[in-house]
């Protein structure tokens, strides 16, 4: 199935070169999620959330949202099924990364044996 997005058009895209460990993303409530997007979600299997890219949008009244991670090979049908992320699972949109500012954290925990 074809889900209207490949990694060659996400030069396009906010976020379009994924992120790096250390890197921290500022999110958004948002209510205008589009292809493209990254979104950040619950799912019922992990105790924290996912940052994944939106590629494709299903329903009118309630709407779902298909992921995928910018370096997975597959959209994520193994949290919510085929139809995607139910949108009042969705925490928020990334609207910014700051790059490597999450080190001290990781530095930290890992001193302290807190991995």
């Amino acid at each position: 199935e074809v889900y209207g997005i490949d990694k060659e058009n996400f030069s396009n895209f906010p976020s379009k070169n994924g992120f790096s460990r250390g890197d921290i993303v500022i999110i958004k409530k948002e209510e205008n999620i589009e292809i493209g997007d990254v979104i950040v979600f619950k799912t019922p299997s992990l105790s924290v959330p996912v940052v994944h890219r939106v590629v494709r949008i299903k329903g009118e009244s309630k709407r779902y949202y298909l992921t995928k991670g910018d370096n997975n090979a597959f959209p994520d049908t193994y949290y919510w099924g085929k139809e995607g992320t139910p949108e009042d699972k969705v925490i928020g949109r990334v609207i910014l990364v700051i790059p490597k500012i999450g080190y001290p954290s990781i530095w930290l925990k890992q001193l302290l044996g807190i991995v």
